[in-house]
């Protein structure tokens, strides 16, 4: 599938690859919407992928593998204790494996992506279950927990299930580029510091045989 897009002519001026993601983020709804249509009909789970793509015949933008904007690390090199920290506790914590699978969707789902970072950090909540039924008094006590291992306040939550809330709910609001960046890269901040508030797990983890 080909796609073109005209912008604007003083694209260079700047940082291309941000550029490029900004374009990527306002084509992206649209091209996963006639896949979708197509897998809807096949019954198959159809995924897009950037093979490459020219400016004006002057550049070429290759697979963006990751977003700058929104990594904890400088290029493509992960310390192995961050990695570790991060794999260890994936692992050893359903809520995290399940926190760092929504960030990954918010990074996929230009649409979803509020929705997404903050059912991340639903997913953290659970946490604080502690295994019991999730009714409305556990949660009344769970959230305030949460905040707390957090270091952050109420109306900052609440501010990102503003975000969500439409699409939680079915609804069409999708978020600017810059708010999208906004939420994303706080959402991360959140959930690696829930995951530095964990003891730390041997990683990769010792089987014996």
């Amino acid at each position: 599938m080909e796609l073109e897009i005209a912008g604007d002519d003083d694209i260079f001026a700047g940082d291309v690859s941000l550029w490029g993601n900004e374009v990527w983020y306002d084509a992206e709804a649209t091209l996963r919407a006639v896949l979708d249509s197509l897998g809807f009909a096949r019954g198959a789970s159809l995924d897009i992928e950037l093979v490459s793509g020219s400016v004006d015949d002057r550049g070429l933008i290759f697979p963006m593998m990751s977003m700058a904007e929104f990594a904890a690390v400088d290029g493509d090199h992960v310390e192995s204790g961050d990695f570790g920290r991060y794999a260890g506790s994936a692992l050893d914590n359903v809520h995290v494996r399940h926190a760092l699978a929504d960030m990954r969707m918010a990074l996929s789902f230009s649409d979803d992506a509020a929705f997404y970072c903050y059912r991340a950090i639903e997913s953290l909540r659970q946490h604080f279950v502690d295994g019991r039924e999730d009714d409305d008094v556990v949660r009344r006590e769970s959230w305030p927990r949460l905040r707390a291992a957090l270091g952050v306040g109420e109306d900052e939550l609440r501010l990102l299930a503003a975000h969500a809330k439409s699409r939680r709910h079915g609804g069409a609001r999708a978020l600017s580029h810059r708010e999208r960046l906004e939420v994303v890269k706080r959402t991360r901040v959140l959930v690696d510091q829930f995951i530095r508030t964990l003891p730390a797990i041997e990683f990769p983890p010792r089987v014996d045989v």
